[in-house]
């Protein structure tokens, strides 16, 4: 016959497990419930709070964006400005302009004198040696004669050039020569063919200036003869007066 034998007593330190792995259930569940979403977890005193991973999420795009625009280049403009005008570019540019200079006048017949350096026969015709001489006291230019005439020594018009087929070489608008004060031109006179009554000597010259500037006669110097003024006639062609142009 089997005797109960009495069950051993299970020693109360077997149960230490069990109850060290409640106690740490128990930890995990109250920190779970300090520590809720979007709570920062308590930091004992004298620690240093540790960043939060939220903040550091946000502040890292943050930071990368400052870099990149601080790596970024300057931006250049395609088209420079024009530069702006000055308010009187040529002002400084040029030089003052100087004075021009004074145009000389006309010489009118008041300012000249003329005179026949010398009576010259030619085949058919004669040729005087005209001297003109500027008495102003300033230079003046002289203009090519509009009409030449050989005249008596009373004036009478022995040939006239704006009457006859020949016409001076000179014409009204050419070039003029200027003469200073006290100097002098010369030009010569050819005259052929005359005609008509037996004039009165001396026999001269005149000549009439451009733009109205007067008549300027002139007679046969000291010396000078009108022995060989008149030209022989040469039948009814015509008489015939001309002259060259000024030469100084």
């Amino acid at each position: 016959m089997m005797t109960n034998q009495p069950r051993p007593a299970r020693s109360r330190f077997a149960a230490l497990p069990l109850v060290g792995i409640s106690a740490v259930l128990l930890i995990g569940l109250v920190a779970i419930a300090i520590v809720r979403p979007g709570e920062q977890p308590v930091v004992a005193v004298g620690a240093e709070p540790s960043p939060s991973p939220i903040a550091s999420a946000a502040a890292a795009p943050a930071a990368s964006s400052s870099a990149q625009a601080s790596m970024q280049p300057l931006a250049v403009p395609s088209t420079l400005p024009s530069p702006r005008p000055s308010a009187n570019p040529t002002a400084a540019a040029q030089p003052a302009a100087s004075p021009a200079a004074p145009m000389t006048p006309t010489c009118r017949a008041r300012d000249l004198s003329a005179r026949i350096l010398a009576w010259d026969g030619a085949a058919g015709s004669r040729i005087a040696a005209v001297e003109v001489q500027n008495k102003a006291a300033v230079a003046c230019t002289v203009g090519e004669p509009t009409a030449i005439h050989l005249i008596a020594a009373d004036g009478t018009v022995l040939i006239d050039s704006s009457k006859v087929s020949g016409l001076p070489t000179a014409t009204p608008g050419g070039s003029a020569v200027t003469v200073p004060a006290g100097g002098s031109i010369e030009t010569d006179v050819r005259v052929a063919n005359y005609c008509g009554d037996v004039p009165n000597g001396p026999i001269g010259v005149s000549l009439s200036l451009p733009e109205s500037g007067g008549t300027v006669v002139a007679m046969p110097g000291s010396g000078v003869s009108s022995a060989d003024a008149i030209p022989p006639c040469n039948g009814p062609i015509g008489p015939d007066i001309e002259m060259n142009g000024w030469r100084q």
